[in-house]
């Protein structure tokens, strides 16, 4: 495999890349084109295939405006999925030519082009520059296992805990639950009961005003007062 797979605990995935070999990649003849300008392209097909690459590796893009180090030579990537997987490397590098210049000066231009199209190992070139993207989606899918791993601890992590404490019929566990039971009911009879404090204490402060309720304000005060068990602390939010 060309992307190394390793599975760790829990199914963990961590994935690598292994050193691209020089038979995955055939190194076109070079062509040569002239109008205006006199141009230099090389092609590079790199024979890799879905099978070799974990699924949805690539997608289809093209990556272009990049120059090969230490070189005016520019390439572009492109990448097609859509009807199985299809890469190649694209090199060119041209300059202007006027047709004013007599022919040596034109030839001068040729000369230039050449030389520093010849500066480029084309083979250690396509491979750096499918390495580089390679690399970076193999971040992005050790990026996702570790936010797999994130997405456990904030969600599931203490449910999963929780049932195999059941499975290994802990007996902590279950003292401990049962205390939780015990104390949440409890609570619960507190808050009711604090309920019908806050109620009294607000009737008794009523009783104490002599003056009558308009009758619209009145039936508000029958519906959350009056008419109910006791007045529960309600939680605020704000957003």
């Amino acid at each position: 495999m060309i992307v190394n797979k390793t599975i760790g605990k829990f199914e963990t995935n961590h994935f690598s890349l292994n050193t691209l070999d020089d038979s995955l990649f055939e190194v076109f003849e070079t062509a040569e084109h002239e109008d205006s300008s006199y141009t230099l392209t090389k092609s590079v097909a790199v024979k890799i295939t879905e099978d070799q690459l974990p699924k949805n590796f690539f997608t289809t893009h093209r990556y272009s405006h990049n120059k090969v180090e230490g070189t005016e030579v520019s390439y572009g990537v492109n990448i097609d999925s859509r009807r199985g997987l299809s890469i190649d490397i694209n090199f060119a590098y041209s300059l202007h030519i006027s047709r004013r210049r007599n022919e040596k000066g034109q030839q001068l231009i040729r000369d230039t082009v050449t030389t520093e199209f010849n500066k480029v190992n084309f083979l250690q070139a396509a491979k750096d520059a499918l390495t580089g993207i390679m690399e970076r989606n193999i971040q992005e899918l050790n990026h996702e296992e570790e936010q797999q791993v994130h997405r456990f601890f904030e969600n599931n992590a203490a449910k999963s805990a929780e049932n195999l404490l059941i499975e290994s019929d802990c007996q902590e566990w279950k003292f401990l639950k049962e205390q939780e039971e015990q104390l949440t009911a409890t609570l619960a009879k507190l808050k009711d009961r604090q309920a019908v404090l806050r109620k009294e204490a607000l009737r008794k402060s009523l009783k104490e005003d002599e003056r009558e309720f308009p009758e619209n304000i009145q039936k508000l005060f029958d519906d959350y007062l009056m008419n109910v068990p006791g007045i529960k602390q309600r939680r605020m939010f704000s957003y």
